[in-house]
């Protein structure tokens, strides 16, 4: 009964409000339905059209009306537009006969719309409304869960506190949530216009609405009914679906997994619905608590599904996107009106009647009759004024809601007409008021409209009449309407640039000047194309002020660089270079290929390279080696941001879009390496000879390789490799190159010549990867690199392979540095295989890889072979030129010219080895002829010994036994024994021989059965070695002194008239020697001796065993003796020893170490202790060797042992297996005995004292401890000490200076008896527990010795508070005075908390040790520990400590000098030069800049520390000790010539008679080691000159 009574009001209600609607309005409401503010109709729509040419904004804009006048007279177009019409519409012409289109103007807030998307930006939505009009959706205007995420998102910016963002807070991409072509409700929020202050454009704007609370807050919760379709977000997603909310209280919608899965399949990319996500549903079921709406999403039931007239009980519920059954109330010349549930009226416009355009009002009658029923959907309804309208559609799209998620171009099938084209034939089927008119388009199924007031020219808008056609253009598409938005207008058809596509990159065209902003020049293309010129693109010179240049309106050239079309940006250039380039240019990186040359800016510089930008923002990086400027270090010194460049295109990355490029654009070589694999056999032609490199092109890809000098051979001595560099010319062809490595990034390949390799290769022994190896192959390869720990052997492509310590040698080997070298050739024996961390291990034993079964290709005596041949080739021309007048092993005589007692001079002989002696002489050939240049000869200091009956000027025999490539050096041998196999007239007693006197056929012989013979050694050097074999004739042959993996130098395994085996490997082929008469002799003469020798290989018992220091072996030693070693090894069960000299090594069991119970020997012992031990058992047949040091194993005779036993020279201390030092102290105690670089050079440097330090360290604190400290200074730190140990030169006080140096002399011999008794009696009493220290140190408690000793002994046992309590009760017990001695215990307390304590607590220690010592001696000691255990940084931090304390001493800045340039940080150690001159006293300058200038020569470049000695003596002409420091640096760094220059300089100076002695003595010295005969008698007649006109 209520249900019935409800609907009668609302029939009656509704009837009442259209009486009342009809009273006020004129009889068919239709031409005053809106309310217009000027009480009339206005002559031209200027609705919001969808303009997608729009390129600066997403946004879309609307067009500000023209205000008309109140009272305005039919115009001449109206007029002209009338008369067409046909005789009924003239008929019907009047207010009943047409239907207002619906504008921007006729909207209020808060109408609805169904709305079509047709853009989706970042931030907003743009929809696609009626009626050609447009609006906007903001991000925060779509949903509730939405604009929530959006607020937290901002309060969370707000904060400081630095929260991880939850996923919550995550806001979603809109083109996540919408697509394209998407029907949505919308509600009008805002109208703007451009009278509101708030305006963003100059047009009116459509803001829209979402939010379901607003688009369904007029429904009436008692209306929701079945098919009813309103808008829903996502609010929550559960396990069965989805809640929505609906916007209306109390009631929520519910979309169940079922109904959602074909919208999420069609329209959603296949992804779950997220929170905050708008969808259109369909009511299928309100649930019986009322709370409830069950809906569904399937675009198909949306579509189908119609409103029930029953069901719905006010006209608030028609809401947009309903689906509604109306009946035809009238017909009207653009439109039909109709009643929908039988009351309310509603108004369907010409544009949504019928797809097809309906020209006069008989065919809206042919098409609709008056009482029919048609199904409409809602697509308007305004509900804000009294009058309620509703306007529906009937074109299917809308009826179906088709949506779609391409692009609508694409999907309404409009490809060939887009916004822009230019269609040639349009044809006018119906003029529309004065609102424009309505086309055809021939051959396409869509309709066109133009407006008058925007798509048409006023003079010519009367020519738009019906039939007529016309040439228009594209200028948007509305959506909604479907419908092409055309214009007939002379300007816009003539218009270049319509839309963002048609402009091209690379397009010269004129701009105009719009608007002047930070980042650039914002510039007019067309009336609605915009674009960018970047500052970095205005002019090739920066402009401070681009305003004065570039004014507002003007016109200018400019050239289009780039489009982006995420943005619709356009970037265009002024550069004139750039818009008159003719260079090929890029439009995309399909154009970028290999070779190109092209323009390009650099607008990036790091210190590799360059970044330059091209064309259609295509990037590219140009190393610094392909900058074009030879010696390039920093770019940035070069090159500037804006800079035009020439690049050439070099290497392409497809996958990565990387392009590399190069300013060298005249090289050839190309970078792509695609076609080039590891192990190629290529040709390549030299480019570029560097120091230890060759550039090369290969041939004929012109691909760049590198080629290491050191690559070109097996043989890597520095001789061998200087000479294959000489013979290298630029432009020559090299052969044989394989392909080692590919570098893809810089693009170039690297290649090398090494036969080992090119062979191993061949035989498949050359590894490229894992797969191609197995645990128990050999492999060949090349030393990558060497550390202190292991080699790491090189492949093919980079693969490589760790050979640890254990793994180098059949022995110990402490560090291969100096063993290894890099890029020498190795055979190794892959031992270990890890595929999970593509890892491997190799052996590089020569013990495991002496087997050459497993490598046949390799085989004995190749190695000194290819030696020779090498040798031959590189210098094959001019051998071709030269004739020997000399045969290898062949007697001559020879007088001697000169005794050598020391180096032989560099011309002399291209020798290598040390021979500190012998005789030079003159080679007299059998053949001689009186004219021919004279042989040069040597006779090594060996083979001069075996003859002392010899004198300059005798004439002697001898034997040839090698001579250089030119034959014009030569080796002589004296030994008699070489002398038997030859007649008295110097011709062998064998005549059918080699040349040597042994037959060819016999050593063919020998070598086919490869019978071991017996050699004497005849002379070594550094890559062979030269035997004569005594049972055939002395034959003169030569052995390989090293192998693959042993190039260790041969000097210290073989020596002169040493009996050897060895195994003949090559014999040369016959030679015949011409005739001293024949008529060719100078043609046929000796063809050169190189490729005529017999070469052998050396037996041994173990084929190129490692030599470490000796020759000792296993058989040498016996049990029970007494030895002395080194530790080459910690174990937890023991320690390995290595005994000195020897090659033999054994294991000291943990048992076997000491009475006492040991419990951490990591803690007691480091690798390089040095340690006493007994041989307890020997194995031979296994090699292995057991020692003992227990105490009780020792008697007294063993502490008196030899020290010739076992070839170890004495200790300081007998007492060595006591002797524990920490890691860092010992690796430092080895560097100082091994490393002679830094004691030697520095001997002849008494400001670095570096030798005196260690003097006295030894004389006042033997102790291991405290090894790496100076355990005396001077008492003057800044006496000056300038002079060299080997001579100082005379001053004005040579008498002072001599009684000085006598007093102290006598002060130093004073002092040592002290010591050596205190370290006899230590030595007597032999302390080995702490009762024996305690003993001693009642006789002696201020010897800070003892105490020392003590420490040490504590620290063995690892009593480490215990060793620092012993310092802390010697600080106390020694004596106030004896101050020496309590800075040494504070010294060992530091390098004690240096090792074994924190930074605290030795920040404690120092800072008491400054307290109660000198604190520069402190500092400078501590800055001595902390290098020594390779804390650099510091050390570095304390240098700047004590160069603040101590800014007035010139030995600290000196000493931090010394660290920097040690450490290679030349530009800081020069930077300290000049910082140091700021803060010393003048009268330390000259004695500073000495010691720098000297650590230049020495560490840096002699040519900067001659600079600095030049400018001193510029300024100190007088002070001879500065010329003699000046002019021993010169001698060491060994430029003779330069040495002469100096000498001669300062003898024409005025000194005294003394001084001038001592300078002629300097100079004499020199020449006679270093100089000739003539110079030598140089020097004394200039002595004799200066004394002459001194007297």
């Amino acid at each position: 009964m209520d249900m019935q009574e409800n609907k009668q009001m609302f029939v009656r209600n509704s009837f009442e409000n259209m009486k009342t609607e009809n009273v006020d309005f004129p009889r068919g409401g239709s031409a005053s339905e809106y309310s217009v503010k000027n009480g009339k109709e206005r002559n031209h729509q200027d609705d919001l059209l969808f303009n997608r040419q729009n390129n600066r904004s997403s946004d879309e804009e609307i067009e500000k009306p023209v205000k008309k006048k109140r009272k305005l007279k039919p115009s001449k177009l109206a007029k002209d537009s009338a008369s067409n019409f046909d005789i009924n519409d003239n008929k019907l012409k009047n207010e009943k006969s047409s239907v207002e289109l619906l504008s921007i103007h006729h909207l209020n807030v808060g109408s609805y719309f169904l709305g079509r998307i047709v853009k989706i930006n970042s931030m907003n939505l743009v929809v696609s409304l009626p009626c050609q009009m447009v609006g906007y959706v903001s991000i925060n205007e779509i949903s509730r869960p939405l604009s929530k995420i959006i607020a937290n998102i901002a309060d969370s910016e707000e904060d400081d506190e630095d929260e991880k963002e939850n996923d919550e807070n995550i806001l979603p991409e809109l083109s996540s949530l919408f697509k394209i072509g998407q029907w949505v409700r919308c509600k009008v929020s805002r109208i703007e216009t451009p009278d509101d202050k708030k305006a963003t454009s100059k047009h009116w704007r459509v803001h829209l609405t979402l939010v379901p609370d607003e688009v369904n807050s007029d429904i009436i919760s008692t209306d929701l009914s079945k098919g009813m379709v309103i808008s829903a977000s996502v609010e929550s997603v559960e396990d069965h679906g989805y809640i929505l909310s609906i916007g209306l209280d109390g009631i929520d919608g519910f979309l169940h997994n079922e109904d959602a899965k074909n919208y999420i399949k069609s329209y959603n990319n296949g992804n779950e619905l997220t929170v905050g996500q708008v969808i259109t549903v369909s009511v299928i079921k309100i649930l019986d608590n009322k709370r409830t709406v069950k809906v569904t999403a399937n675009p198909e039931i949306v579509a189908k599904t119609k409103i029930s007239d029953a069901e719905v009980h006010n006209i608030c519920s028609l809401l947009p996107g309903n689906l509604v059954t109306s009946v035809v109330s009238d017909i009207c010349s653009n439109g039909i009106r109709v009643k929908i549930m039988g009351l309310l009226d509603g108004v369907i416009d010409l544009f949504h009647a019928n797809p097809k355009i309906m020209t006069n009002l008989q065919e809206f009658h042919d098409n609709f009759k008056v009482g029919k029923k048609i199904h409409g959907r809602i697509i308007y309804v305004s509900f804000t004024t009294e009058a309620k309208r509703i306007r529906l559609s009937l074109l299917p799209h809308v009826v179906e809601l088709k949506q779609h998620c391409a692009d609508i171009d694409n999907e309404l099938s409009i490809d060939e007409a887009p916004v822009g084209k230019i269609i040639e034939n349009v044809t006018v089927k119906k003029v529309d008021g004065r609102k424009g008119v309505l086309l055809e388009i021939e051959n396409l199924n869509i309709n066109g409209y133009v407006k008058f007031k925007s798509g048409s020219d006023p003079n010519h808008s009367n020519e738009l009449t019906p039939g007529s056609t016309h040439r228009a253009r594209v200028i948007g598409f509305a959506a909604f309407d479907n419908l092409l938005l055309l214009s007939t207008k002379k300007s816009v058809l003539e218009q270049k640039y319509f839309r963002f596509d048609d402009v091209n990159i690379g397009d010269v065209t004129q701009c105009k000047i719009v608007n002047i902003i930070e980042s650039g020049i914002l510039v007019s293309l067309s009336d609605n194309i915009t674009a960018l010129a970047p500052n970095i693109h205005l002019s090739d010179t920066s402009l401070t002020h681009p305003s004065q240049k570039f004014k507002l309106g003007t016109t200018h050239k400019c050239r289009v660089l780039n489009k982006d079309p995420s943005n619709n940006y356009i970037y265009v250039t002024f550069r004139p270079i750039l818009i008159n380039s003719d260079l090929p240019i890029f439009k995309s990186f399909n154009d970028v290929k290999v070779g190109i040359v092209t323009h390009g800016i650099i607008y990036g510089i790091i210190g590799q390279g360059c970044n330059v930008y091209f064309f259609c923002g295509m990037k590219a990086f140009v190393p610094i080696n392909q900058c074009g400027i030879e010696g390039i270090k920093d770019t940035k010194h070069h090159f500037h941001i804006g800079q035009i460049v020439k690049c050439k295109i070099t290497k392409i990355v497809n996958d990565k879009e990387l392009i590399m490029g190069s300013f060298q654009i005249n090289d050839m070589t190309n970078s792509d390496l695609s076609e080039i694999n590891c192990g190629d056999m290529k040709k390549g032609k030299i480019l570029q000879i560097k120091n230890d490199e060759i550039i090369l092109s290969l041939i004929p890809s012109q691909i760049r390789a590198h080629l290491p000098i050191s690559h070109f051979t097996d043989h890597i001595t520095p001789s061998h490799l200087s000479r294959i560099k000489e013979q290298l010319r630029i432009d020559e062809v090299l052969s044989n190159l394989m392909v080692i490595a590919k570098n893809e990034q810089k693009g170039f390949v690297n290649v090398t010549k090494k036969p080992l390799l090119i062979e191993a290769k061949k035989n498949g022994k050359l590894p490229e990867n894992l797969d191609e190896i197995e645990e128990g192959s050999f492999v060949c390869g090349y030393v990558r690199s060497v550390t202190d720990y292991a080699v790491f052997v090189g492949f093919l492509g980079g693969f490589s392979a760790r050979a640890t310590r254990e793994r180098l040698a059949d022995h110990y080997i402490a560090s291969p540095v100096g063993i290894f070298h890099v890029n020498q050739s190795v055979i190794g024996l892959i031992t270990r295989i890890d595929k999970e961390t593509s890892r491997c291990e190799i052996s590089l034993k020569p013990s495991v890889v002496s087997n050459n079964k497993y490598l046949p290709f390799i085989n004995k005596g190749n190695f000194i072979k290819s030696y020779f041949e090498e040798l031959l080739h590189t210098n094959k021309k001019s051998l071709d030129q030269e004739e020997t007048k000399v045969m290898l092993g062949e007697r001559v005589k020879c007088v001697l010219k000169k005794r050598l007692s020391s180096e032989q001079d560099e011309d002399d002989l291209d020798m290598v080895n040390d021979d500190h002696g012998g005789w030079k002489v003159v080679v007299i050939p059998n053949n001689e002829n009186s004219h021919e240049k004279k042989i040069k000869g040597f006779i090594s200091e060996e083979q001069a010994n075996t003859n002392n009956d010899i004198k300059e000027g005798d004439q002697i025999e001898g034997i040839i036994l090698d001579m250089d490539i030119k034959g014009k050096n030569v080796d002589l041998g004296i030994r008699p024994e070489l002398f038997p196999s030859f007649e008295k007239n110097g011709k062998r007693k064998n005549k059918n021989s080699t040349g040597d006197g042994v037959s060819r056929k016999e050593l063919k012989k020998l070598l086919n059965e490869k019978t071991s013979i017996d050699a004497i050694i005849e002379q070594v050097k550094e890559d062979y070695i030269i035997v004569s074999l005594p049972k055939y004739s002395n034959t003169i042959a030569f052995a390989a002194s090293k192998t693959f993996n042993n190039r260790s130098p041969p000097f210290i395994k073989y020596q002169f008239g040493q009996t050897i085996k060895v195994q003949i490997t090559h014999v040369p082929r016959h030679r015949k020697k011409s005739n001293n008469n024949s008529e060719d002799n100078s043609s046929n003469h000796h063809k050169h001796t190189l490729q005529y020798r017999v070469l052998v290989s050396i037996l041994t018992d173990r084929d190129d065993k490692l030599i470490i220091s000796g020759i000792k072996t296993i058989d040498d030693f016996s049990e029970g003796q007494v030895i002395k070693g080194t530790i080459s090894g910690v174990e937890n069960y023991g320690i390995f020893i290595k005994i000195n000299n020897s090659v033999v090594s054994g294991l000291c069991h943990k048992s076997k170490i000491s009475d006492d119970f040991v419990n951490e020997l990591s803690d007691l012992f480091k690798i390089g202790d040095k340690v006493k031990a007994k041989i307890l058992n020997i194995d031979k047949e296994k090699q292995n060797v057991g020692f003992v040091m227990r105490k009780s194993y020792f008697n007294s005779d063993d502490d008196q042992m030899d020290t010739d036993e076992d070839g170890i020279e004495q200790e300081d201390s007998e007492d060595d297996q006591m002797e524990i030092d920490e890691d860092k102290s010992r690796s430092i105690n080895l560097q100082w005995e091994t490393d002679s670089d830094e004691q030697d050079s520095d001997n002849d440097e008494s400001e670095e004292n570096i030798t005196q330090s260690q003097n006295e360290q030894n004389d006042d604190a033997p102790l291991s401890i405290s090894s790496p400290w100076k355990w005396k200074e001077s008492d003057d730190d800044d006496s000056n000490n300038n002079q060299t140990q080997e001579e100082t030169p005379p001053s004005s006080s040579d008498h002072e200076l001599e009684n000085d140096q006598k007093k102290k002399h006598k002060k130093k011999k004073s002092k040592q008896p002290e010591i050596e008794d205190k370290t006899g009696d230590l030595m007597k009493q032999k302390p080995e527990v702490s009762a024996d220290y305690e003993r001693l140190l009642l006789g002696s408690p201020n010897s800070s010795y003892l105490w020392i000793q003590y420490m040490s002994h504590l620290l063995n046992l690892s009593e480490f508070d215990k060793a620092r309590e012993i310092g802390e009760r010697a600080l106390k017990t020694i004596n106030y005075k004896e101050e020496q001695e309590k800075m040494n215990i504070w010294i060992a307390l530091m390098n004690l908390e240096n090792n074994y304590g924190s930074d605290e607590t030795m920040a404690g220690v120092l800072k008491r040790a400054l307290q109660a010592c000198n604190q520069k001696k402190i500092y400078m000691t501590l800055v001595e520990v902390y290098e020594k255990s390779n804390k650099f940084e510091l050390a570095e931090q304390t240098y700047h400590t004590i160069t603040k304390k101590f800014s007035q001493s010139s030995k600290v800045w000196y000493k931090m000098g010394l660290f920097y340039i040690q450490r290679g940080k030349i530009e800081a150690f020069r930077n300290l030069l000049q910082k140091s001159l700021k803060s010393l006293p003048k009268r330390k300058h000259i004695k500073t800049i000495t010691k720098f200038a000297r650590m230049e020569f020495k560490y840096g470049e002699a040519e900067r520390g001659r600079t600095i000695f030049e400018g001193m003596m510029n300024n100190y002409p007088k002070r001879l000790d500065l010329w003699s420091i000046y002019i021993d640096m010169e001698i060491k760094a060994g430029v003779d010539d330069i040495v002469r220059r100096l000498f001669r300089r300062v003898v024409n100076l005025k000194f005294s008679t003394r001084q001038m002695r001592f300078l002629f003595k300097k100079w004499l010295k020199f020449e006679m080691e270093h100089g000739n005969d003539e110079q030598i008698e140089e020097v004394k007649e200039k002595a004799k000159t200066i004394a002459e006109s001194m007297n």
